[in-house]
């Protein structure tokens, strides 16, 4: 495979920083006038949906009917549970520290494809750098732990709820490697954000989420 150039692996990483990166501070600004779930399931369900037709005027196949089944899973664990999660976390706490202890995920997936199976035990520098980011993740966050504080309470609920997310995003990219998804990985991203759409959506229907128009700002 050719290697990509180092315009393209600025590129990817300036795409990475402003557009992964700014989702949490957006979350922020559009869970303050919209509910949750609601917000989290009409966004990936409109995403999926222009993805999987977009993939298909370009002449990709239809899946496999069975390819649904893992794409509910893939988008359950990855989208219900983990992007829901975040949305949730983030009516506690801060998007800034959201996005921190999100950077748990590399660590949750190293140990468990080592505990699985699926890959290698971490080598000493693998796990050096894991221990050291933990450690990093830990300095950051402990500020916003301190005893006595009025807010620490709330800042805990939304860090615990963090965490387990990024633990269910985590098994569900591992499971991702062994699915059985469609040949063309955008139709299959598409089909991922169907039905985490719709998984947020019904999520949405069963804890009563309201809105109204006058609840929106400019």
């Amino acid at each position: 495979m050719e290697r990509p150039s180092k315009l393209a692996l600025i590129s990817a990483f300036a795409a990475l920083y402003l557009v992964w990166g700014s989702t949490y501070l957006f979350i922020r600004f559009a869970i303050g006038t919209l509910p949750p779930f609601l917000m989290a399931g009409s966004r990936f369900l409109c995403a999926g949906l222009l993805i999987y037709f977009f993939s298909r005027l370009r002449g990709t196949e239809r899946p496999h009917p069975g390819t649904w089944r893992d794409a509910a899973i893939i988008g359950g664990c990855l989208l219900l549970c983990g992007n829901g999660g975040v949305t949730i976390a983030e009516t506690f706490i801060d998007s800034g520290l959201a996005a921190v202890v999100v950077a748990t995920v590399p660590i949750y997936i190293a140990l468990l494809a080592w505990l699985s199976g699926s890959a290698p035990r971490p080598s000493l520098p693998v796990a050096l750098g894991l221990a050291g980011g933990m450690i990093g993740v830990g300095l950051l966050l402990a500020p916003s732990l301190q005893f006595g504080r009025s807010s620490s309470h709330r800042s805990a609920i939304g860090m615990a709820i963090l965490l387990g997310a990024s633990f269910l995003w985590s098994v569900g990219t591992l499971y991702s490697r062994r699915a059985r998804i469609a040949k063309s990985t955008l139709l299959a991203a598409g089909q991922q954000m169907i039905c985490g759409g719709i998984l947020l959506l019904l999520t949405s229907l069963i804890m009563r989420e309201k809105f109204q128009t006058s609840q929106l700002t400019p």
